[in-house]
């Protein structure tokens, strides 16, 4: 494989996998504002649902982002393999970085932000 065809594959699997966690971002930020406002359209909803919306649809979607980007870290760590010129091999590495680094702050986001809803949800109770 050429250096070319693997840094083109390299930036479209980093693209795609950038748009499907920020796709995954925007489902789980609409489940949390449904929970802050206690609301499903116009009827109010109970602390039971909401807690259950909280662990069985808001955290799943935040592990599912949070899994995406610790597999994409590992596939440029592969990928970096496919090159073979020295220069180029910083792009697939500079891609692991970055994702690493997401995938640090969506684990960070996701504890913060469960401990935050779970203190939110017992106020209300």
């Amino acid at each position: 494989m050429s250096d070319l065809t693997a840094l083109i594959g390299i930036s479209f699997l980093g693209l795609t996998t950038g748009f499907f966690v920020i796709h995954v971002y925007n489902l789980a930020n609409q489940l949390a504002v449904q929970m802050v406002a206690g609301t499903l359209g116009d009827a109010p909803m109970p602390t039971w649902f909401r807690t259950r919306m909280l662990f069985n649809m808001w955290l799943p979607y935040q592990f599912l982002a949070f899994v995406a980007e610790a597999i994409l870290f590992i596939a440029f760590l592969e990928a970096a393999d496919f090159v073979s010129d020295e220069g180029a091999k910083m792009v697939p590495y500079l891609f692991a970085f970055v994702t690493a680094a997401a995938a640090v702050f969506a684990l960070m986001t996701m504890t913060v932000g469960l401990f935050q809803y779970i203190k939110g949800l017992r106020r209300t109770e």
